[in-house]
Parts: structure tokens; C-alpha cells; sequence
């Protein structure tokens, strides 16, 4: 694995400084504070500052290197912890021994003024860590976020294939029945079965591949698809369009429309006697009154014995909105009515 480069530029030169002052700023204490010594004072305490600072981030890299993921946070912090309160007590003696050698530098160090020492170290430490796992928390969440959206996208979009794949051949079966036993019966009437069914296939292969289309499109494919569900089904089953003409430029995921029919024909009783009427209009979404949804509603007479069903047409339907648009879809359902409200997209 590649060793976790640190983006810290801004921090070190900020950082750096400001605890070499104080590190300095702590010796004029005990050696006055004379121009010469705190001169002497700053250099040394920035090249000491610079040196420590560099062999813990060389620790920080090798921990978040062994334990990189959100869920080690806790042990990559007490690792870092460990590995650098080491590194800064071996720090320490080196910077007293080199200290010692340099004249302006001499202080006569007791075992109380090394724990002081120390501890103000530790401080500082706890203090830039938090700056640094701050950072790096934010960072990983982030990626996590991000390869979540990702997944969820490409698994919508895989969903989204497999159905059309589904539909397709299901689709093309029932309509070829249908024209089969038009054609013995009244050719007029096959022939325009066989005019609407190609406007169905052509907007099927047109728009298969793109991620948004036309409401205007969507609503002639769906009157040409419900043509040809009607020619099977008869006066059981009824589509009433209200869209206003301002929102026909707007757009929706290809095939909403023909999932959501194709839906409430499958799962209702369709006949004569318990006609199913398919609404589609459009009104204002509550939350926010100068946008409009498509509304899909259908009167709900559930068949008695269920349909089997996979559950992935609605399902890809919320989970592609999701990804498109900021209000989501509502479905809602009483005893007497089957509603889905779908945002408009501009």
C-alpha cells in the first residue's frame, strides 16, 4: 500500500513558527532577554520545532498508513499518541544535550524542569494532533460519502439496465399476441396497433441510453403505449392527461410513465365492470409552491391473488430521483387510490 501523503503545507507554516516563539519565548525565562539570546533562542527553537515536527509526521504517516479507515480512528489516535509522546521524550534529551553545547543556550536542567518540559511537549502534541486527525476525519468522511454516491449511482444505473433488458422482451411478446389476433379479426384496426407499436420501440431504442428526457416525449410514448394496452384490455382501462403546457419542456427519467402504467395494470383488477382510470397531471409541490411534480394516480383494486413481483420498477424510480433532484419522490396509498408524485426536473 502507498504510504498516505499529508496535505499539510499551510498548517507547518503556521504551526512551525508560532511554537518556536513559544518554545523560545519559554528560555528568556531562565537566560534573560537579551537581543543576542532571544535571537539565538528563535533559531535554535525553529530548527528544534522544525525537526520534531517532521519525525511525527513521519509517524502520523506510518500509523494512518497501517489503520487508514474511519473505523480505526480510535486506534491510529492512540498509536499516534504513543509513537509520539516517544519520539518527543528522545526529542527533548537531544535538544537539552545540543542546548547545553551552545553558550547562550546553557540552562541547568533539574528532573522537575524535563517534566515541564514534557508536559508542555505533550500538550502541544494533543493540540497539533487534533489539527491533524480534524483534518484527516473530514477528508476520509468525505471520500466515504463520495464512494457511497458513487456505488448507489452505478447499482441505480445497473437496476435501471437489467429493467430494461426485462421489459423489452415482456413487452414485445404481449404486443406480438395482440397483433396476432388482430389481424384475423379487423386489419384496420392491426394496422394502427402495428403504427403505435413502432413508435413505442422507436422511443424505447432512442431514449434507452439517456439519463433524462422530454416531458412532452414521455407523454405522446405513453399515449402510444397505452394505445396499444388498451387494444388488449379494451374500455377496462382509461388514461386522462391534464399537464399544463409550461411544463412540457421539463424533464423525467425515460420510461417513469411506462413502468408506472405498466404497474397499476398489473397489480389491478381491469374490466368492464371495475374500470381502472390511470390519471397523469401536474400541480405544485407543497414545500415549494413555484414547483410543479407529475403526478401518476390510479384507483386502487387490488387483485386477490398478488401479482409476483421483483419491486425493482418503483424502487429505481425513487432511487434515480434521488440522485437527480433534491425533493423526493412520494408514494402514497389509501383504500381507494394509488399515488405517486414525481419532481419535474427543469
Amino acid at each position: 500500500m502507498k504510504m498516505v501523503k499529508i496535505k499539510d503545507r499551510w498548517i507547518r507554516i503556521i504551526g512551525i513558527p508560532v511554537f518556536a516563539g513559544m518554545s523560545a519565548y519559554s528560555y528568556t525565562f531562565y537566560l534573560g532577554s537579551a537581543p543576542e539570546v532571544v535571537a539565538v533562542a528563535l533559531i535554535v527553537c525553529m530548527l528544534e520545532t522544525w525537526s520534531i515536527w517532521e519525525a511525527i509526521r513521519l509517524v502520523i504517516k506510518k500509523v494512518r498508513w497501517r489503520y487508514p479507515d474511519l473505523v480505526d480512528t480510535r486506534k491510529r489516535m492512540i498509536f499516534q499518541f504513543v509513537y509520539s509522546s516517544i519520539v518527543i521524550s528522545v526529542f527533548q534529551l537531544l535538544c537539552i544535550q545540543i542546548n547545553n553545547r551552545i553558550p547562550l543556550m546553557r540552562v541547568e536542567y533539574t528532573a522537575r524542569m524535563y517534566l515541564w518540559a514534557i508536559t508542555n511537549s505533550t500538550f502541544i502534541l494533543l493540540l497539533v494532533f487534533s489539527i491533524y486527525e480534524a483534518f484527516y476525519f473530514y477528508h476520509k468522511l468525505r471520500e466515504k460519502r463520495e464512494e457511497t454516491a458513487r456505488l448507489k449511482k452505478e447499482r441505480v444505473e445497473q437496476q435501471l439496465e437489467n429493467l430494461k433488458d426485462q421489459i423489452n422482451p415482456h413487452f414485445l411478446f404481449n404486443s406480438l399476441n395482440t397483433l396476432s389476433s388482430l389481424i384475423s379479426i379487423d386489419a384496420e384496426k392491426a394496422n394502427h396497433f402495428l403504427e403505435e407499436m413502432a413508435v413505442v420501440y422507436r422511443y424505447l431504442l432512442r431514449n434507452n441510453e439517456v439519463p433524462l428526457c422530454n416531458l412532452e416525449e414521455e407523454l405522446n410514448f405513453i399515449r402510444a403505449y397505452f394505445h396499444l394496452l388498451q387494444t388488449r384490455h379494451g374500455a377496462g382501462v382509461a388514461l386522462q392527461i391534464e399537464v399544463g403546457e409550461a411544463c412540457l419542456k421539463r424533464h423525467i427519467p425515460p420510461l417513469t410513465l411506462q413502468l408506472l402504467v405498466e404497474n397499476a395494470v398489473k397489480h389491478n383488477v381491469v374490466s368492464l365492470s371495475k374500470p381502472l382510470t390511470i390519471r397523469v397531471y401536474t400541480s405544485f409541490i407543497e414545500s415549494d409552491k413555484l414547483s410543479e411534480r407529475l403526478v401518476v394516480e390510479n384507483n386502487l383494486q387490488k387483485k386477490k391473488i398478488a401479482v409476483a413481483s421483483n419491486k425493482v420498477g418503483l424502487s429505481n424510480i425513487i432511487e434515480k430521483y434521488a440522485l437527480l433532484h433534491p425533493v423526493p419522490v412520494e408514494v402514497t396509498q389509501n383504500e381507494t387510490l394509488f399515488r405517486v408524485c414525481l419532481p419535474l426536473i427543469v
